[in-house]
């Protein structure tokens, strides 16, 4: 099954993240609403947090820095 997560961040945090987001490699898919998960392996929820488990990462996030989080299995 794959999941792809969309996270539609608030403005205000989005000058800290977008910096290390490209830096990492990942593309600047801001104009497409948000920043895109492809191929995540696994995903969970901890608080107000959530984990991204990718095959050779794993992402943390505070889901307060977002407007949304759309999570899709296909």
């Amino acid at each position: 099954m794959d999941i792809k997560i969309e996270m539609v961040l608030r403005k205000s945090t989005l000058a800290d993240i977008i910096g290390p987001w490209v830096a990492m490699g990942k593309p600047d898919n801001r104009e497409a609403g948000g920043f895109i998960f492809d191929n995540v392996v696994s995903y969970n929820y901890i608080g107000n947090h959530i984990d991204i488990h990718t095959e050779d990462a794993t992402y943390v996030y505070n889901l307060s820095d977002f407007y949304r989080v759309k999570i899709t299995r296909g």
